[in-house]
């Protein structure tokens, strides 16, 4: 893999770790009726799912197929149905799907950073 690939592959899951962990901060001293009064909330919840499935999308198809451990359609989907279905968003949907779906990508996101940081290291080496 050339560098500069890796360096977009690195980018992408780095800004995907980051809206994982600021989605984690805007839901985390909220229950789920909070949630649904907090328009601020909400909407920035809305804003940092599109930015995960926006970085999740700009993986090459062929790094994602070799990570199937990650449900990267899943991500982009729900991207999608944030940006296009804005008007009809359930928020007991975004906040389930803030709180059991996020937090488990964080973990292999991570890892593949740190593999994608080792594989430059040694072509670098």
């Amino acid at each position: 893999m050339s560098p500069e690939a890796s360096d977009r592959i690195l980018q992408s899951l780095e800004d995907m770790l980051e809206a994982i962990d600021t989605m984690a901060a805007f839901v985390a001293d909220a229950d789920r009726d909070q949630f649904s009064r907090d328009l601020k909330t909400i909407h920035a919840v809305r804003s940092v799912f599109i930015t995960l499935g926006e970085a999740a999308g700009r993986l090459p198809e062929d790094f994602r197929d070799a990570h199937p451990d990650i449900p990267w359609k899943k991500v982009r989907d729900f991207r999608n149905f944030m940006v296009h279905v804005y008007d009809r968003i359930d928020t007991g949907l975004l906040w389930d799907t803030a709180i059991e779906s996020v937090p488990p990508l964080r973990k292999p996101v991570a890892t593949l950073i740190e593999t994608v940081r080792r594989s430059e290291d040694d072509e670098r080496s």
